[in-house]
């Protein structure tokens, strides 16, 4: 299984110049860090009709090759459809092979159809069970997550094996 290192700064701005894959939901990205980070890496393009095009045919983009960024279309989805697009982002790293993937989920709250409630936990067993089903060779890649600031309380010692040491978040974020 892989072991996901949790990024406890709230302001963390990775630097895309380096081996990272950033992967993001478009519902985050229109609120706060991700369309930064979007815009930085692409250029003064405005990012929001990308991220509407992605909605609106509900399908995962990765702006690879140039960019090492994957955006997944954001919504409320059964769980069958989050797991297509966490599947797809698996596939685009396993194409783009970076040696540290970050899932950025500020502000992403994952909507539970079986509670009709918002469940970062049951989003964060998501993503914890996932890259170990697409085959991520966990020698090989480094996995972050930067967790909705109401689950990082909730995340310290159940599935996150260990947090990202000073050092990991210094070599990893834009100075």
């Amino acid at each position: 299984m892989a072991l996901i290192k949790v990024i406890e700064d709230e302001d963390f701005f990775p630097d895309l110049s380096k081996d990272i894959h950033y992967i993001s939901w478009t519902v985050c990205s229109r609120i706060a860090f991700p369309v930064v980070i979007v815009w930085m890496e692409i250029g003064p393009v405005e990012p929001l009709p990308l991220f509407d095009r992605i909605d609106r045919s509900n399908e995962t983009l990765t702006l690879y090759p140039k960019h090492k960024i994957t955006l997944m279309p954001g919504g409320s989805y059964a769980d069958a459809e989050l797991f297509r697009h966490f599947r797809d982002a698996v596939q685009a790293q396993q194409m783009i092979r970076a040696r540290n993937v970050i899932f950025d989920m500020r502000n992403a709250p994952y909507w539970d159809p079986h509670t009709m409630t918002y469940d970062n936990t049951a989003y964060f067993r998501m993503l914890y069970w996932q890259p170990s089903r697409f085959d991520f060779d966990e020698d090989d890649v480094n996995l972050y997550i930067l967790p909705d600031p109401c689950l990082k309380a909730w995340l310290k010692g159940i599935y996150a094996n260990q947090y990202a040491s000073p050092a990991e978040i210094g070599y990893l974020s834009k100075a």
